[in-house]
């Protein structure tokens, strides 16, 4: 039989206290069980909305939302297009075990984007027909028990037409965490900008 107790103080001081916190113990049939969810949000804005920056960095409202001004409107709300819920991948569940191990030390900090329209499965480890590069993320945080990661792309970035996106802890290789197929095409082009926010959320 597994300590509850002592179990999640080891994961404590092995990894990420949100990881220990949310390990529990199944008295009935002694394994250790968590939920990790995720949903990725694609807002648009258009060519002349352009993010607040200030001393060369992004702003961002108390809801972790990118400042957008323009010549007339000072806030311009995001035309928004939701995903479903993502899959959070198997190569991602690993990775997550070897931060706990403190066998990598690797973040989420790479969100990319593909053309591809195949449904994302447990197997992917990367997008499907990617465009562009993996963007950096321009915004991490935790709010509780849910971890958002946002990357803005400007005019020139990444353009076409968006069917799937992921996030990544490299900008090239490294390991897919999650996948998600947007529910409608996401239509980026030199005409609009796109912040892509990634909830990831662990619960019980």
């Amino acid at each position: 039989m597994i300590d509850k107790n002592e179990y999640r103080q080891h994961i404590l001081n092995k990894s990420n206290w949100w990881i220990a916190n949310h390990i529990i113990h199944d008295e009935q049939n002694d394994i250790l069980s968590t939920k990790i969810n995720a949903k990725a949000v694609a807002n648009e804005y258009p060519e002349d909305a352009r993010p607040l920056m200030i001393n060369g960095n992004f702003v961002f409202d108390k809801n972790n939302h990118l400042v957008i001004t323009n010549d007339d409107i000072h806030a311009i709300q995001p035309v928004k297009s939701i995903t479903n819920t993502d899959v959070v991948v198997k190569q991602g569940r690993y990775w997550l075990c070897d931060v706990a191990l403190g066998i990598k030390s690797t973040t989420l900090s790479y969100i990319g984007v593909g053309s591809g329209i195949t449904e994302p499965t447990e197997d992917d480890t990367d997008v499907e027909t990617i465009i562009g590069a993996r963007h950096v993320y321009t915004s991490r945080m935790r709010t509780y028990t849910t971890i958002t990661i946002s990357a803005f792309f400007q005019l020139t970035e990444n353009n076409g037409t968006w069917n799937n996106a992921g996030v990544f802890t490299a900008a090239t290789s490294g390991d897919m965490f999650c996948h998600s197929k947007f529910v409608t095409p996401v239509e980026k082009t030199a005409e609009n900008t796109q912040r892509v926010d990634f909830d990831i959320t662990i619960s019980i």
